[in-house]
């Protein structure tokens, strides 16, 4: 099985004896910078020089020969320092004869989630697929694919990808020499010393860089999810005005959740919990049958409610006038806005009437013949 997204244990004499050994030297580190990864990874301890002037007291778990997924498979068993800051990621290149670039990059991204979700506090560096093959190939084309990918994916989580410098190749699309062993993938001790720099500098640059803000909490209102931060003391008045649009089932179910809102305004006397409630409202249909009830209401005199849906404007000012009704409120926001009264029975059915109806005469009645 070659899929790099599965973990997969490497068959291969004295491979998990160097795994068993890394995973000894990690829990007496006190390192700050752990390299995983292949023999590129592996090879910039290859030369005394370079590690000791890069990284004298640092951690080397690159094993050459290695796929994402025999990487990842060390990952899930690996133990981490608890003086680890940062873990650089090198691997890649050995999967191009056998996976896609996408999958390639899913894989390496995999490595990334997993050392994130064991450590939260780390920083992960991914330096890439670096050049190889003496001319343009397949494999260059896919380089170029996978290292795409891994920029994309690497700005959706708190990962820094190292660009690759423009000088690993010439001008004619050949590889600098200057870098490389002969084989066209390896590096001689001054690639293994460009990389180092490249890495450091990386390094410097995800030491500056603040972790990527985290969401708002979502405001889910007359919900559980709502944020301590956002609730206050007079959020109450913001639920109950939401519970009216679902409680107008009958005019006295409204009668009675319209007149609690109302109070609880009153009370709390908030400019922003009026504005909050007063953009839920109803609509206008319902709010025009349980009109006389709210006035009612709002004048402490009872209405029976079988028949506040049939007065006329007459009687509502003999029972309670609309421009008699005050609240005591220290903001001008606070009082009610006078609603439109309710259409009596009469007017609704001559409305609705054909005008042939309404003006049709009786028809005069037919006298029998009597013989």
């Amino acid at each position: 099985m070659n899929r790099p997204i599965v973990p997969i244990e490497r068959k291969k004499i004295g491979w998990l004896d160097t795994h068993l050994s890394h995973l000894k030297m990690a829990k007496t580190s006190k390192a700050e910078i752990m390299l995983l990864g292949d023999s590129i990874a592996a090879g910039l301890s290859r030369y005394k020089k370079v590690w000791n002037n890069f990284f004298p007291k640092e951690l080397n778990f690159g094993i050459g020969g290695d796929k994402i997924q025999h990487v990842l498979w060390r990952v899930e068993k690996i133990y981490l320092p608890t003086s680890l800051r940062y873990v650089i990621i090198q691997v890649g290149t050995n999967n191009l004869d056998y996976n896609r670039p996408f999958s390639i990059a899913n894989g390496i991204m995999d490595i990334s989630k997993m050392l994130i979700k064991k450590r939260p506090d780390i920083k992960i560096i991914i330096t890439g697929l670096l050049p190889r093959d003496g001319s343009t190939s397949y494999r260059r084309v896919n380089i170029d694919l996978t290292n795409n990918f891994l920029k994309k994916f690497c700005n959706s989580y708190d990962v820094l990808f190292m660009s690759q410098d423009p000088d690993w190749v010439l001008k004619d699309k050949s590889l600098n020499m200057k870098f490389y062993f002969r084989d066209n993938l390896h590096l001689i001790e001054e690639g293994n010393k460009k990389l180092a720099t490249s890495i450091k500098r990386s390094i410097t640059l995800a030491s500056l860089s603040k972790p990527s803000p985290s969401p708002p909490p979502s405001l889910t209102l007359g919900s559980s999810s709502i944020g301590t931060s956002s609730l206050t003391p007079h959020s109450t008045t913001l639920s109950s005005s939401l519970s009216l649009s679902s409680s107008l089932s009958s005019p006295s179910i409204a009668t009675k959740t319209l007149s609690s809102t109302l109070s609880t305004r009153i009370s709390t006397s908030l400019p922003q919990s009026t504005s909050l409630s007063s953009t839920i409202m109803p609509s206008t249909s319902l709010l025009s049958k349980t009109s006389t009830t709210l006035s009612s209401n709002l004048s402490k005199k009872s209405i029976p409610e079988s028949s506040s849906s049939t007065y006329s404007s007459s009687s509502l000012k003999k029972e309670a006038p609309v421009s008699s009704l005050s609240l005591t409120s220290p903001t001008p926001s606070l009082s009610p806005t006078p609603l439109p009264l309710p259409t009596t029975i009469s007017s609704i059915a001559l409305s609705t009437l054909p005008i042939s109806t309404i003006n049709s005469r009786p028809r005069k009645q037919i006298t029998k013949l009597q013989f």
